[in-house]
């Protein structure tokens, strides 16, 4: 019985609901045009063509115009009443179109902005327009001027990117001569070495053959043979002193090749952090591009929305509850549209 009852007043709340609003759209006022779309058929690029349209208020309550618009700088009502207009009554408005700048096929639509049920009511103007040679001249050539400023923008990038590893290179080439200049220091010094350690067992074979040659003479010669032990102990401090001198030389060496392995570490490190940054770039060149296709994505549906939108509203299919949902879905696309610029703007900050 409870879920009855609660049905029954539902049924009665929904059924004078419906009453009221037939009654507001009874009392409304109504507006009728005498025409809804003018057609100029084809006219030239940069005439001024004019009409009238005519309307009637077919409805029960008197008819305020509050605003009239069009679609485009280039259309321009003007000339409505002001005054309220009584049920039955007409009057008029005039439309300008000025076709510069506006070749090919043309469609404009005006709204009229009023106290009727909907809020507003459109009117539409048709023209084919013919190109004037000039304005295609100048058109074109403006095109080509983009394009050419694009590639020359496009080819100043891939001179800086080629002008930043020629750099690289050069670097590389010149860290590459110090290591065989280096290289060849070292190789020296070994050599020297060598021919030092040679002369010294020379010296010692030398120093070994007197000192055999002082003891068979010993026994006639024993002053000459302290003069030969002298001479050895003279010879080996040399000797000692030449080990020392390679050893040293050895140190350096060892330490020069340290040196040149770290700066090649550091080179190495430095290319790859190059590479990085390269990489870096072109994965934010590839994310500012997706950005402009998905915002052109997004602007290509709210196009589409509110193409639909008016040629719904102009057969005049769509109800109130139609109009907000559309407008509805209108702002949500507005608002996708405007968080991807946002994306995009952070994105070019990060380039900057």
């Amino acid at each position: 019985m409870k879920k009855l009852k609660l049905v029954m007043s539902l049924f009665i709340a929904t059924f004078a609901l419906n009453t009221q609003a037939q009654d507001d759209t009874i009392s409304a006022p109504q507006i009728k045009f005498d025409k809804t779309v003018q057609d100029w058929g084809v006219i030239n690029e940069g005439d001024r063509v004019e009409t009238d349209f005519t309307f009637t208020n077919v409805g029960n309550a008197p008819l305020i115009i509050t605003r009239i618009k069009g679609s485009c700088g280039c259309t321009v009502p003007s000339g409505w009443s002001k005054e309220p207009i009584a049920p039955g009554a007409s009057s008029k408005f005039h439309v300008i179109f000025n076709s510069k700048g506006k070749p090919n096929k043309q469609q404009k639509t005006i709204t009229i902005f009023s106290n009727t049920a909907t809020g507003k009511d459109y009117v539409k103007i048709k023209a084919q327009v013919t190109p004037d040679a000039k304005q295609e001249q100048l058109r074109a050539e403006r095109l080509v001027k983009r394009q050419e400023q694009a590639e020359k923008r496009k080819a100043e990038r891939a001179q800086k990117l080629a002008s930043k590893t020629n750099r690289i290179e050069k670097t590389e080439e010149l860290k590459e001569k110090d290591y065989q200049q280096t290289k060849k220091k070292i190789s020296s010094t070994e050599k020297e070495i060598n021919a030092r350690t040679k002369r010294e067992a020379d010296l010692r074979k030398e120093a070994v053959r007197k000192t055999k040659a002082q003891k068979e003479k010993r026994e006639n010669a024993e002053k000459s043979a302290k003069k030969a032990e002298k001479k050895v102990a003279k010879t080996e401090k040399e000797i000692k002193r030449a080990e020392k001198a390679r050893k040293k030389a050895e140190k350096k060496a060892k330490k020069a090749r340290k040196k040149e392995e770290k700066a090649r570490k550091k080179e190495a490190k430095a290319r790859k952090k190059a590479a990085k940054a390269l990489k870096k770039q072109k994965k934010l060149d590839n994310k500012i591009q997706k950005a402009n296709i998905k915002i052109d994505k997004e602007v290509n549906k709210l196009t589409k929305l509110k193409s639909k939108f008016e040629r719904s509203k102009a057969k005049g299919k769509l109800s109130p509850n139609d109009i907000t949902k559309s407008e509805l879905k209108m702002q949500k696309q507005t608002d996708k549209i405007n968080k991807a610029k946002e994306k995009l703007q952070k994105l070019m900050r990060k380039v900057k």
